[in-house]
């Protein structure tokens, strides 16, 4: 006599939602755990860019005598200047103590760094061809792995060689602290009477003028070196933040002016720009003064930003990287971005 069989019992359709509903809980909970490591991998990874940055300056002062300056101004073939730049930074200055010599041999230091590749008038300033091989080398450790874009990844040497509207750049994530007093942008465009180009940073770089570390008289643990610049948060690709080329500001695709290279600690950390005219372009000696120029803590493309949430890292003057919280007082915040201005800084304001 043939046994009877159950019908087999499958999941009903409110089973097999709530077992939907389970999974999907726990993608929402583990998700954020998942995208939190991944951006502490990379914040941790910028640190030790900035570690390698801060200790190929340090080597590069011990063989030097000094650091390198933010930029230069001026080439051998500079006639006037006020009205010519070089742009050489501190960021090519010190590629061969970064194990980048390679790099380093193909700069020619006594050519600008800036120039279209083809001249409408000649290859006189055709500078970008000089240039080219070098500056379109991607250099992995000035770039924040939370800072990838494809700003210069499609201009091959071949299409920059070709284009008269293509400039050799490379991408960097960070630039070297100014300090307080905007040496860079007033020098340049003229509202000078006595400073053209030559306005000395109270920070550790800027344009022209360098420094040893015996001139951080505020103590090197007070002061900040070099820190985050990276673009800014859903910004479209756009060829900004270069290191290797520097001396002026650069118009950008958002309304504003980017200026390269340097930074100063005026602006709050990961501050927008404001589209409002600055203090910097009359008074560069007391933009930082909010009661005078409210704004200037807002200009955020002259200050340091960074894509990590809530601040940005800064190699310290001791060689330490510090992750500096966008909510930093301001008043302590501009005083570590200066080198000998003799404030008393709270021993853990930095961290604050």
């Amino acid at each position: 006599m043939p046994h009877s069989r159950k019908p087999r019992r499958g999941f009903t359709l409110i089973e097999l939602l709530v077992v939907i509903a389970i999974i999907g809980v726990l993608i929402a909970l583990l998700l954020p755990a998942v995208q939190a490591a991944r951006e502490a991998a990379r914040r941790a990874q910028c640190t030790n860019n900035l570690k390698q940055i801060g200790l190929a300056l340090f080597n590069y002062e011990s063989s030097n005598g000094s650091f390198p300056p933010g930029m230069f101004g001026q080439s051998a073939l500079d006639v006037n200047p006020c009205t010519s730049v070089n742009g050489q930074t501190m960021f090519s200055m010190m590629l061969p103590y970064m194990e980048l010599g390679t790099i380093s041999n193909s700069i020619n230091f006594m050519l600008p760094s800036w120039g279209p590749t083809i001249s409408s008038s000649g290859a006189s300033d055709a500078w970008g061809a000089y240039q080219a091989t070098a500056f379109l080398t991607k250099v992995t450790s000035y770039l924040c792995p939370s800072d990838q874009w494809p700003r210069q990844d499609f201009r091959t040497l071949a299409a920059v060689l070709a284009n008269p509207n293509f400039r050799p750049y490379s991408p960097t994530s960070y630039a070297g602290v100014a300090g307080t007093v905007e040496c860079l942008w007033y020098g340049y465009w003229g509202n000078t009477s006595g400073y053209c180009e030559a306005i000395n940073p109270n920070g550790m770089f800027g344009k022209n003028y360098t420094f040893r570390v015996a001139d951080c008289q505020d103590g090197t643990s007070s002061t900040l070196f070099v820190g985050e610049t990276s673009r800014y948060t859903n910004e479209p690709i756009s060829p900004f933040n270069f290191w290797n080329r520097g001396g002026y500001a650069f118009g950008d695709d958002i309304g504003g002016v980017r200026i390269q290279v340097i930074a100063y600690t005026v602006p709050s950390i990961n501050a927008k720009p404001t589209g409002v005219v600055p203090g910097y372009i009359s008074d560069p000696f007391n933009w930082w003064n909010f009661a005078l120029y409210p704004q200037s803590k807002n200009e955020g493309s002259f200050g340091f930003r960074s894509l990590h949430p809530g601040g940005a890292n800064f190699l310290v003057g001791d060689g330490t990287v510090h992750f500096v919280k966008q909510t930093l007082n301001p008043q302590i915040y501009q005083s570590l971005g200066t080198k000998q201005g003799g404030e008393i800084i709270p021993g853990d304001a930095i961290n604050n």
